[in-house]
């Protein structure tokens, strides 16, 4: 039972994985051609999804997941610049192994290729960061990711999120080569005895240990990372049928024209609730603010003067009617 549950749930996980990958494929493809969007739906999942959450939440949402979405750029730039770092310091430390020379020279290049590697993804996140820095507005923000806007949906730049994607894919080859070199080491080190001092089969142990415990450790958080990707699609493909009873749609590129419309008028519907205070929407947050405060000032003191209006209108007609019984009981006498 247990292994037919199991069977029906990687089942449904592959389903949901094929459709959401070939929605993809047809939003790539119409926008860039098919070579580009086979390439990058297929090989490039990763940035296929965050073009698709960059679309959706930044371009096509409001101001402050802009700017969070610039805060957290800058934040994952200080973490791949610090771990480039130190990658890049590992490997330098790495090219002073002892018998390297007499080693094969893949060593050698894994070693000084994971230096390069580190070092520029380095040097990209600080230039990433000063380029995100530098978009001081929401609107500058969406001008940068945006590439082109058709029907009041805005277009992400694929550029723009490989930019993105690049300092900490360097920095994950940097690691890749910094470990292949170590495991090229290891075995050669191992077949031909190079290490005299060590024991007879001591090179040997090291190698099958490394090999071992590199291997579980990317096991480890490959299997619980693949857990975590199966249950969030899981979950996102049971959302939409606890929200509507309607059947899922079985032609992606019209699931998608409806998203974009629907998203379109969701986004006309919110910017017709306000009033537009400039035509550019580049107005800075502190100064909406402002111009709020003083539009429900001017609304308490508009408040205050009727109410003294009122007031004076009350006491008028109070001293009219009083004047009035006066002369009455004046014309009686």
């Amino acid at each position: 039972m247990d292994l037919l549950a199991l069977s029906a749930g990687v089942i449904k996980v592959l389903s949901v994985l094929k459709r959401d990958t070939f929605t993809r494929y047809v939003t790539l493809t119409r926008e860039f051609g098919f070579i580009v969007g086979l390439g990058v739906s297929f090989l490039r999942p990763n940035v296929a999804v965050q073009y698709e959450r960059v679309e959706e939440l930044v371009l096509n949402g409001d101001d402050q997941r802009a700017l969070e979405f610039r805060q957290a750029v800058a934040n994952e730039c200080n973490m791949t610049a610090i771990a480039g770092a130190i990658i890049a310091q590992v490997a330098v430390t790495g090219l002073s192994l002892p018998n390297l020379s007499a080693t094969h020279w893949l060593a050698r290049a894994c070693l000084l290729f994971a230096v390069i590697s580190g070092c520029l993804s380095v040097y990209y996140s600080c230039v990433l960061q000063r380029i995100i820095g530098q978009l001081y507005s929401p609107a500058l923000v969406r001008e940068w990711l945006r590439l082109s806007s058709k029907d009041d949906w805005e277009t992400a730049s694929l550029a723009a999120i490989f930019t993105l994607s690049a300092p900490f894919e360097l920095m994950g080859v940097s690691i890749f080569s910094f470990l292949l070199g170590l495991a090229v080491y290891q075995g050669f080190t191992w077949i031909y005895s190079l290490d005299t001092a060590a024991g007879p089969h001591d090179s040997r142990n090291v190698f099958i240990f490394f090999i071992v415990g590199t291997g579980f450790c990317g096991i480890f958080f490959s299997s619980t990372f693949t857990l975590k990707f199966a249950e969030n699609l899981l979950r996102q493909d049971q959302r939409p049928r606890a929200r509507s009873s309607a059947p899922f749609n079985s032609d992606p590129v019209a699931e998608h024209d409806r998203s974009r419309h629907t998203g379109g008028q969701m986004m006309e519907s919110r910017q017709n609730r306000f009033a537009r205070i400039s035509e550019d929407e580049t107005l800075p947050a502190k100064e909406l603010s402002a111009v709020l405060e003083a539009a429900a000032q001017a609304q308490i003191q508009c408040a205050e003067a009727n109410q003294a209006l009122a007031l004076a209108y009350l006491r008028a007609s109070r001293s009219q009617q009083e004047t009035t019984q006066g002369t009455a009981q004046e014309c009686r006498i």
